[in-house]
């Protein structure tokens, strides 16, 4: 690995298209999801300068990532490219971009180790599979965010902290999801003045996005994307618990207990951002890449529903911690992710055991998660919590 320092350019140039070879040959091969069939009439609709909100239910997101998908099958349309891959075509591209940021950023944190965990996130299956199989773009909303850390990273000048705000009110402008890792720069300014600039840099793209889908279709806007999914649901994480402990409360008629459930249930939303907030104060005194990778995990940790897709948050922040912690998470994670991709594309009996079974593993997934999370926070006494935040690689 020491050619990679002494080339840098060319040896990052090899890693991009290593990552964008093996993203697009797994596209090829894959027929996408129903999300990349959503994906598709999105695009169309949008390319024919229809608003997407008006006509179609399932693109919960804000406008831009619609005109991305628009301007990509406009151009592939010309090269006869199926629509199935053009629309995977943004994700993929973005997520072989970050096997390179995640280079440059560890080489400002860790930089012995920095050409291995460039690798170990171009090879990673979890993203492959949500940008080639599944079809998602988080990658794409996450890319704004991992260039934002890595400014902070490499030098964390008053201008590289105004440009991250920006980058993660790009992110956040494609999905919210990026603007939930803002606390972690908080620290960085002792002075309020700084501060606020900060948060308005952040909050300017993401709130002009959200203006923007509400001015094209303002009632239309409220349902897809406020109103989306405001109820947790699916057996991930405490929500799995509170889904056990509903059904025993059912079979004992305990009508309070029920009630209760269904509460917690409902303002999940309001857990997870008060979770954060926690964690971020928590994390407060650690260096910025530590606070940015535990608040990165609070939101898996505590979200009361959680997708597939969502996991591509984790692994830049997984793999530039260069912790253990991220072999059972990771290998777990997969196979949950197999499991599940698997049972899409069965009926029956199978489809439910599958679908059984992955739930199941996710659960023991989002477990490992907590053990590594808690890892992190605590530094406990305890030898065999203490290797999750132990060093994955050495120099």
């Amino acid at each position: 690995m020491r050619n990679f320092e002494k080339l840098p350019l060319l040896n990052l140039l090899l890693l991009v298209i290593t990552a964008l070879s093996l993203r697009l040959f797994v596209a090829v091969l894959s027929p996408g999801t129903d999300d990349v069939r959503n994906f598709i009439r999105t695009a169309r609709l949008a390319q024919q300068g229809l608003v997407v909100y008006k006509y179609h239910r399932d693109y919960p997101y804000p406008p831009p990532y619609a005109w991305i998908l628009a301007g990509t099958v406009e151009i592939t349309d010309r090269w006869n490219l199926p629509p199935q891959l053009a629309v995977r075509l943004p994700p993929l591209f973005a997520d072989a971009l970050i096997s390179a940021i995640i280079f440059l950023a560890a080489r400002a944190c860790n930089p012995s180790v920095a050409p291995r965990l460039a690798w170990i996130y171009a090879l990673n299956p979890i993203t492959v599979m949500i940008a080639s199989h599944h079809g998602q773009f988080d990658s794409l909303a996450y890319l704004p965010a991992i260039l934002a850390i890595w400014l902070s990273l490499a030098s964390p000048s008053i201008l590289r902290l105004y440009g991250s705000a920006l980058l993660i009110g790009i992110g956040g402008a494609l999905k919210v999801t990026p603007a939930f890792l803002f606390p972690a720069w908080v620290p960085e300014f002792s002075r309020k003045n700084g501060l606020w600039a900060f948060a308005l840099l952040a909050a300017l793209p993401l709130t002009a996005a959200f203006l923007l889908g509400w001015h094209m279709a303002p009632h239309e806007f409220v349902q897809n994307v406020i109103g989306y999914r405001t109820h947790a649901e699916g057996g991930w994480g405490y929500n799995f618990a509170t889904l056990i402990l509903g059904h025993i409360a059912r079979l004992l008629h305990l009508e309070t207990l029920s009630s209760f459930l269904h509460s917690v249930r409902s303002l999940h939303q309001y857990i997870l951002i008060a979770c954060i907030i926690l964690t971020s104060w928590l994390v407060r005194e650690k260096v910025f890449i530590e606070r940015v990778f535990l608040i990165q995990l609070s939101v898996q940790l505590f979200a009361g529903r959680w997708a597939h897709e969502y996991t591509a948050w984790i692994v830049p922040l997984a793999i530039l911690s260069n912790q253990r912690g991220i072999l059972p998470w990771g290998l777990l994670t997969v196979a949950w992710m197999i499991i599940a991709y698997v049972g899409f594309v069965t009926t029956g009996t199978l489809q439910d055991n599958l679908f059984r079974a992955a739930t199941i593993v996710g659960f023991l997934s989002w477990s490992a998660l907590g053990l590594w999370f808690m890892s992190n926070l605590s530094k406990s006494r305890c030898a065999w919590l203490n290797w999750f935040s132990s060093p994955l690689l050495h120099k």
